[in-house]
């Protein structure tokens, strides 16, 4: 196809992308519009390029990744030594590192020790005002101003944006200003906003490289912070994947989380914060091994299922390739060899030995699955995942993803038949994002089943 025109003479354009001219051409109806995009988009990539963060492996660690996001790991102290420490001791610039980090608090100690008065407010919003100018530095006028919180936008604006460095009347301007926001007693909320900009400002982009879940006592409250944060992507875990497989009602995931958190001691987070009760397990692990105490009980009879449930999917798919991880039948008079070693096993029975459930274990399985399924908080978060998330992301030339990429026994990408297709490396992963889609938006029961083998493996 070509366009004949005057400043576009005999362009070429391939067919197959016609469908994307058109709808850039509604957006872009005239050479102009384009000039002035293209002209947008240079002066953009010549600013310098803001911050990116990435982290991994946060293990339900709240509290310390609650504090890495507030100091934006390290680059505000930083950005506090760069801008003040010709004007400021090094004990005042901790002073000032803190007021960012934790506001409130810093604020309710000042006042406590008898210093939060008309000087303080005036001393430290001009402080946070330079560091806001500092940090915007980086991105254009309309992001700044996106970034500023609704109904702060013309305060701000007018503070940073300065017609004039060094003119008298502008610096009289913006000390009424800042005198205002003191006398109406609007300078504790203002500084905590300011703080918020200046963390927003820091970081652009946020990157979680995989396992938020399991270990930690608070997974929930670090999806509940993502959720808040303005700019991040996330690529999945194993452990990530194991609740999301739940989530969808993969019964060998279901068990495998709860065995991770009784081994991490993390029951509150199912039965408290997700609403899934461990009771009906409970009193059938203590009926069923009474010589063990609770939590050994039920440790016993999860580790039971986690091998039966997984056994069955192995069973089911023998195109996974994963008998090796069948493991009940070789329990022989309550001793099981692996490799070269003879372990004893105690407190197991025979019937603990058979891969099929019995009556009341499928029942409690049954329970849990439905509990999953039906929890509304984790299908809130499990829903952010999906959002967010996905197995790899490109990124600045960087691949990002968790865990491993199968290769052959030469370091090169091995190649995977699934259904009589092959894939390796890209179309690999491309194809598990695809199944773990198709799980929990489409109830696909065969990527349900898939789902376990990225979950556990």
């Amino acid at each position: 196809m070509y366009i004949n025109d005057k400043k576009l003479k005999n362009v070429e354009f391939d067919a197959k992308d016609l469908e994307y001219y058109e709808l850039l051409s509604k957006q872009f109806p005239t050479i102009k519009d384009v000039c002035r995009e293209i002209i947008n988009l240079q002066s953009i990539l010549n600013l310098p390029k803001g911050t990116e963060h990435f982290m991994s492996d946060l293990h339900g660690e709240y509290e310390a990744f609650h504090h890495i996001i507030n100091n934006c790991s390290g680059v505000i102290k930083e950005k506090i030594k760069d801008y003040f420490s010709s004007e400021l001791s090094k004990d005042e610039m901790e002073e000032l590192a803190t007021l960012i980090y934790y506001p409130n608090e810093k604020m309710e100690k000042v006042e406590k020790d008898g210093k939060l008065d008309q000087s303080w407010y005036h001393q430290n919003i001009c402080y946070l005002i330079i560091l806001i100018k500092k940090l915007s530095l980086k991105y254009t006028r309309s992001k700044v101003r996106k970034a500023i919180p609704e109904g702060w936008n013309y305060i701000i604006e007018e503070l940073i944006n300065e017609r004039d460095h060094d003119s008298h009347y502008q610096k009289e301007y913006q000390h009424h200003i800042i005198e205002s926001i003191i006398t109406v007693d609007m300078a504790h909320d203002f500084i905590i906003m300011m703080t918020q900009l200046i963390k927003r400002l820091a970081v652009d982009k946020l990157h979680i490289v995989g396992d938020i879940f399991d270990r930690g006592s608070r997974p929930d409250k670090i999806i509940e912070l993502l959720i808040k944060h303005h700019n991040v992507d996330i690529q999945w875990g194993n452990h990530d994947i194991l609740w999301m497989g739940a989530a969808c009602g993969n019964e060998a995931c279901i068990t495998r989380v709860i065995r991770n958190c009784l081994v991490y001691h993390n029951e509150e987070i199912l039965e408290n914060i997700y609403a899934i009760s461990l009771r009906s397990l409970e009193r059938y692990a203590k009926r069923r091994y009474p010589k063990l105490k609770r939590l050994q009980a039920m440790m016993q009879w999860i580790s039971i299922m986690v091998l039966k449930t997984e056994a069955a999917l192995i069973l089911k798919h023998p195109e996974y390739q994963m008998n090796e991880q069948l493991k009940l039948h070789l329990v022989k008079n309550n001793q099981i060899q692996l490799g070269t070693k003879n372990y004893i096993l105690e407190d197991i029975f025979e019937e603990d030995c058979r891969y099929e459930l019995n009556e009341y274990e499928n029942t409690i399985i049954q329970k849990l699955k439905k509990e999953f399924m039906s929890s509304e908080k984790l299908q809130q978060h499990v829903s952010f995942l999906y959002q967010k998330g996905s197995m790899y992301l490109c990124s600045n030339n960087t691949l990002l993803f968790h865990g491993c990429v199968p290769l052959n026994e030469q370091g090169y990408l091995k190649e995977i038949k699934i259904n009589g297709t092959i894939y390796k490396g890209k179309s690999f992963f491309d194809y598990c994002d695809q199944q773990a889609r198709n799980a929990y938006f489409h109830e696909d029961s065969e990527a349900i089943d898939f789902i376990f083998i990225y979950g556990v493996v």
